[in-house]
């Protein structure tokens, strides 16, 4: 027992010291970059429409439209490394499953920081759970960053109803005291320059 208390205290401070290190970190969605996969389907809200042989989510937090191929296509053998990466999802009864490739190493897993690489694989699952609400299972795979895949289990709240929250940078703004974070009507807008950068939005 003392071991294993000695053996998370060991984890606590390597943990503490990665999260100092990540502390001057800048993310790339308060850069004007995209958030990208799998970040941005973490923390914003999106909207997915469903095609016969496509899926298409559109994030609010400003991310270009992810697109997934639901036509029973393989991957391509070399795709151009990009913020969303290239998808592909097959139906296994009531279960999608996505499997992504091609992204590029400009963005995060998450909003603390942690890497992805051009190597990076995800696999993300959603089958619905219960009323209103969908079971989201995502699997990340990434050697060049971490030493085995892992899985992050989170649950969607479904609301079929609702249209997304339109979000903008305002182009060249110079002054940041008379900028608004309009929210009326759907519309989020924040300075966007070399100049005045904003805050990490959570």
């Amino acid at each position: 027992m003392r071991k294993l208390r000695q053996y998370r205290a060991h984890e606590m401070r390597i943990f503490l010291l990665i999260e100092k290190q990540r502390a001057s970190l800048v993310f790339p969605l308060t850069r004007c970059l995209p958030a990208g996969v799998p970040a941005g389907m973490f923390i914003c809200a999106f909207k997915t429409i469903q095609a016969p042989r496509e899926i298409v989510a559109l994030l609010e937090d400003g991310d270009p439209p992810r697109q997934i191929h639901a036509d029973w296509r393989s991957f391509r053998k070399d795709p151009q490394p990009s913020w969303m990466g290239y998808s592909v999802g097959k139906w296994q009864a009531d279960t999608l499953a996505v499997e992504t490739i091609g992204l590029n190493d400009q963005s995060w897993l998450d909003g603390s920081g942690h890497p992805r690489s051009e190597s990076m694989h995800n696999r993300r699952a959603l089958s619905p759970s219960r009323f209103r609400a969908h079971g989201s299972k995502v699997t990340l795979e990434d050697p060049a960053y971490y030493t085995r895949p892992f899985t992050v289990k989170t649950e969607l709240n479904l609301i079929p109803t609702a249209t997304p929250s339109k979000f903008a940078w305002t182009q060249n703004e110079k002054d940041w005291a008379d900028s608004e974070a309009v929210t009326a009507g759907g519309m989020l807008a924040h300075p966007c320059n070399s100049k005045a950068r904003p805050p990490l939005l959570s």
